[in-house]
C-alpha cells in the first residue's frame, strides 16, 4: 500500500493570505487547529480567511477531499538538500511502489524529485525575510465558507447510503 504520510509531506504553495510559501501540511495543521478552536490566538490572518473561506489551503484540501485522494504531496527525500532525510531520521526508505507513486504525483503537478547530491548539499542556502501577514480580503458573494471535514464526511457517508 502506497501511503502520502503527511509528516513526510513538503509540498510548498504560495500563501496569497500571508504572502509566503507554506509548506501544506503546516496549513492543514492550522485548518484543523482552527475548527477545533484551538489555535490559542494564533495564526489570525489564517483563522479570518479560513472561516470566510478564502483560504488558498483549505480550497487545495476540499480538492483532496472531494477527489478521495492525495493530489498535494512531496515526500521529504524528494526535496533536495534543504529537507532532512529519512534516513537522516533514522527511518526506513521508501518502497519502490511508494517512489514511483509519489514521483507519479510530483510528475501530475509538473514538479521533479530534487537532487541530493553532494554538490547541491554544500550550497550554502540565502536567508530569507519574511513579510507580514496582510489581512484576508473581504468576502465577497462569490466567496462561501468551505466545509468543514465533518461536514464532508457526513456527505460522502450519505452519498453512500451509509447513514
Amino acid at each position: 500500500m502506497t501511503t502520502f504520510d503527511q509528516s513526510h509531506n513538503f509540498y510548498a504553495h504560495h500563501c496569497e493570505i500571508v504572502d509566503q510559501s507554506r509548506h501544506l501540511a503546516h496549513c492543514y495543521s492550522i485548518i484543523q487547529k482552527v475548527e477545533s478552536n484551538t489555535t490559542g490566538g494564533l495564526y489570525g490572518a489564517c483563522a479570518l480567511a479560513i472561516e470566510k473561506g478564502l483560504c488558498p489551503a483549505a480550497q487545495k484540501r476540499l480538492e483532496e477531499l472531494s477527489a478521495f485522494r492525495t493530489l498535494y504531496y512531496r515526500d521529504r527525500d524528494d526535496c533536495g538538500s534543504g529537507v532532512v532525510s529519512r534516513a537522516e531520521l533514522g527511518l526506513p526508505e521508501r518502497t519502490e511502489a511508494e517512489k514511483a507513486a509519489h514521483h507519479a504525483l510530483l510528475k501530475e503537478l509538473g514538479l521533479e524529485p530534487a537532487s541530493r547530491s553532494p554538490a547541491v548539499s554544500a550550497a550554502t542556502p540565502t536567508p530569507r525575510r519574511s513579510k507580514p501577514a496582510k489581512a484576508p480580503p473581504a468576502a465577497t458573494k462569490a466567496a462561501t465558507r468551505l466545509p468543514s471535514t465533518a461536514d464532508l464526511i457526513t456527505e460522502a457517508a450519505e452519498a453512500a447510503g451509509a447513514v
